[in-house]
């Protein structure tokens, strides 16, 4: 519940900043954290199962000085079910518990959580900014990257590194838009952020890249875009030059007119690709775009959809319009791959006259439809 937490504190500006780290064992610090664990409970559908008769199946899993490593929310539940109706929920007035050895130490513990959190038999998924935040803190403390991947089941090393850059982005989002660590506000956003990850990393000029960021931003902001955002941010970051040009030309953004859509020139703009790095040394026309766009109470994604679409459209009829001459050339290179390796004293002859007069027979429709052109 780490992400949570930050969530807690920054929505309840009457509690201090440590009530989570000077006393977790706190009344207050307990209190809040069963808050915390009851919005987790009800995003997974926890209560509506053990209202509806489910009991516990497996023990809840302890410290020896009874911390829980594993069961948060079902005990949640559990407790809060059990208070509202005693008689009904008599069946969790007392649950089970496996209490973990004396000598356990915090890695080995952690190790256990990871490993319990992938499984999935009747536990609700850690959120992914959480699990982003456990990597990243544990990379902090040294962990290797490759070892991190293993224990978290990802598909490599690369993987860990996107998805902490993609939990450093929607830190960065939140900022934006005025929501510093409300992070149930990206719940459902992992996607979108580990995929602007990779898309920037392509982007050279810096403006261009503050424009990207802007607009996908701006989308995951007001949630206007129809169809899968994170599906479309590749398109965005390949057509970004007409996605600038077709807000720029609507109007839409207030401060901005058609006279400023020139390209970046003359700014030596260097950039390490840190998300969270500094503003380019000159403001271009792409980055005045880019502030414009953040700071205007616009929805954009009927612009975006519609240049996606429209450049889908044009590159379809541009690979239309191009196949006859790209066919021929497949079919020169074949003939003259036949020519080079076919004609020797040991290639059959049988039907080769009969595949040659097909050929030109081809040949000459096609000549004589571009005579006529």
């Amino acid at each position: 519940t780490r992400t949570f937490q930050k969530e807690y504190l920054a929505t309840h500006s009457d509690v201090a900043a440590d009530l989570f780290t000077l006393d977790p064992e706190s009344v207050a610090a307990q209190k809040a954290q069963h808050t915390i664990l009851q919005k987790l409970a009800e995003d997974e559908d926890l209560y509506k199962e053990f209202s509806g008769g489910t009991q516990q199946t497996e023990p809840i899993i302890v410290t020896s000085t009874g911390v829980v490593v594993n069961g948060n929310r079902r005990l949640c539940v559990w407790r809060t079910l059990f208070a509202k109706d005693p008689s009904e929920y008599k069946h969790f007035e007392y649950i089970e518990v496996a209490v973990l050895p004396e000598d356990c130490d915090e890695a080995e513990i952690r190790a256990l959580e990871k490993r319990l959190q992938i499984q999935k038999t009747h536990r609700a998924e850690y959120k992914w900014h959480t699990r982003a935040a456990m990597m990243k803190e544990e990379r902090e403390d040294g962990a290797k990257d490759a070892d991190l991947a293993k224990s978290y089941g990802l598909a490599s090393k690369k993987d860990v590194d996107i998805i902490i850059s993609a939990l450093e982005y929607a830190e960065l989002y939140l900022q934006k838009i005025g929501k510093r660590d409300q992070w149930s506000l990206v719940d459902g956003d992992e996607f979108a952020f580990t995929t602007m990850v990779k898309e920037r990393q392509k982007i050279t000029d810096q403006g261009k890249k503050e424009l990207f960021e802007t607009v996908c931003f701006k989308l995951i902001e007001t949630k206007d875009y129809q169809g899968r955002l994170y599906s479309a941010i590749p398109e965005i970051a390949e057509n970004l030059e007409e996605v600038a040009e077709e807000l720029r030309s609507k109007g839409l953004i207030p401060g901005i007119s058609t006279s400023q859509a020139g390209e970046t020139t003359g700014n030596d703009i260097t950039d390490d690709l840190d998300l969270l790095g500094g503003e380019p040394t000159a403001v271009d026309p792409y980055s005045a775009l880019a502030t414009a766009i953040q700071a205007a109470d616009v929805k954009i994604g009927g612009v975006v959809k519609q240049v996606i679409d429209e450049q889908k459209s044009i590159k379809s009829e541009q690979k239309s319009a191009q196949y006859l001459v790209n066919t021929l050339v497949k079919i020169s290179k074949l003939l003259w791959n036949a020519e080079i390796a076919g004609l020797d004293e040991s290639t059959a002859t049988e039907g080769v006259r009969a595949q040659l007069d097909a050929i030109k027979e081809r040949i000459a429709a096609i000549e004589k439809w571009l005579e006529s052109k």
